[in-house]
């Protein structure tokens, strides 16, 4: 997050932003030089005070910033140019569709940026965006029509990503596999507890 870039494009000054946000000027500096975060409660207040003082959010959390871009761009796809500014600011809503909520609030408060995992979805959806400003910003958000993957791109990406989850996915089962000899000598010591325990109750 770089509060103070945000502050210098908008033209405030550290105690503008402190009026605003109902703290110090000292506050304000301590964050801007990293020695302090603000909450996730007054980056709120920020994001939500953006649209009406018209300021510019993209220093705020820059990863985030993209993240609505891509999801207006994703709102106006899907519903046009008259989609109205007020839904595509309420983007909890459209935000699953594209990754998990979770991650999402995660990248919104600055606790991430945004991973390969999510990229990866944003361009499976939308192809036509670029994967290296989905991740850093660098150049422009939509490829140019030459730019854009071929098929046999989009086809090799699709096996890399199913590679990728069939990585995954045996990882998973060597864990499980791993843990069978336990699993089997923990059911054997319970079974022979329980047929000592009934031989007991008999006697």
């Amino acid at each position: 997050m770089t509060l103070d870039a945000f502050r210098k494009k908008n033209g405030l000054l550290q105690q503008d932003i402190a009026d605003f946000l109902g703290t110090s000027r000292g506050y304000i500096s301590m964050v801007e030089k990293g020695d302090s975060k603000l909450s996730s409660q007054k980056l709120d207040m920020l994001f939500n005070g953006a649209g009406e003082k018209n300021w510019d959010i993209s220093d705020l959390v820059p990863a985030y910033s993209r993240l609505q871009e891509i999801l207006s761009y994703a709102c106006k796809k899907l519903y046009g140019e008259s989609v109205n500014p007020d839904i595509i600011h309420g983007l909890d809503q459209y935000i699953p569709a594209l990754i998990s909520p979770v991650i999402a609030q995660k990248i919104k408060y600055g606790e991430i940026g945004i991973t390969n995992a999510v990229a990866d979805a944003i361009t499976k959806e939308y192809p036509e965006i670029s994967r290296l400003w989905i991740l850093d910003g660098t150049g422009s958000m939509l490829l140019e029509p030459n730019d854009q993957p071929s098929e046999l791109e989009l086809l090799r990406e699709e096996v890399r990503q199913l590679r990728a989850r069939l990585t995954e996915y045996q990882e998973e089962n060597k864990k499980l596999i791993d843990s069978l000899p336990r699993l089997i000598a923990d059911e054997i010591e319970k079974r022979s507890e329980q047929s000592v325990s009934r031989k007991d109750n008999k006697i």
